[in-house]
């Protein structure tokens, strides 16, 4: 079964074998522009280099969402993320990647 769109996978059809799953080779693709990411190195959501290589080729993994380093951004004002647990970091709330100042804003919001 794919670990994105849940749905079988062929044996006849190319299969991508990442974060312990398994994943269409088009369903396996960066959550904010949807470019593939098959073959491509990457950053876990911990922030542990896994062979970076260049920008374009490293992926940042948080709440089981794949995105291109460039794309790692808070989901409510788009300012990018660090992939260091710092101030910049991400500050997830209710299935959403944001930054510290959208979290905050998010949780008063949620306790009026």
């Amino acid at each position: 079964v794919c670990g994105k769109c849940g749905e079988a996978l062929s044996r006849t059809q190319p299969a991508v074998r990442a974060m312990d799953k398994l994943f269409h080779s088009n369903c396996f693709c960066c959550m904010s522009c949807h470019r593939p990411l098959q073959g491509m190195q990457f950053y876990d959501r911990d922030g542990s280099p896994q062979s970076p290589g260049s920008e374009e080729t490293v992926r940042v993994v948080a709440l089981d969402k794949n995105f291109h380093l460039k794309c790692y951004r808070c989901e409510d004002c788009a300012r990018p993320l660090s992939i260091e647990a710092d101030e910049n970091g991400c500050y997830p709330l209710d299935g959403k990647i944001l930054c510290m100042k959208c979290h905050t804003k998010r949780a008063k919001q949620a306790a009026q």
